[in-house]
């Protein structure tokens, strides 16, 4: 999630996660919201996992439609 915001926002910054009650549940059809703080701007992301068979697990990352727009991100898009 934190690799996700920072591509998102096109430019390297700082950042911290934190999901609720302090973990990802791991429970099959379970949902879990997490947040990514990208330099102050707080981004919303939901992991769930699915249980695909005895020894596989699968889960999706899935953004809560927020975007990170930095304007060195937009300028360097407008140039190219």
């Amino acid at each position: 999630m934190r690799k996700k915001t920072v591509v998102m926002a096109g430019v390297p910054g700082k950042t911290s996660a934190a999901c609720e009650g302090g973990k990802v549940s791991e429970e099959p059809g379970a949902t879990t919201r997490c947040t990514v703080a990208y330099d102050g701007v707080e981004v919303t992301w939901s992991i769930e996992f699915e249980k695909l068979t005895d020894d596989l697990d699968s889960y999706d990352i899935t953004n809560a439609g927020q975007v990170v727009l930095t304007a060195k991100s937009v300028y360097g898009h407008f140039w190219k």
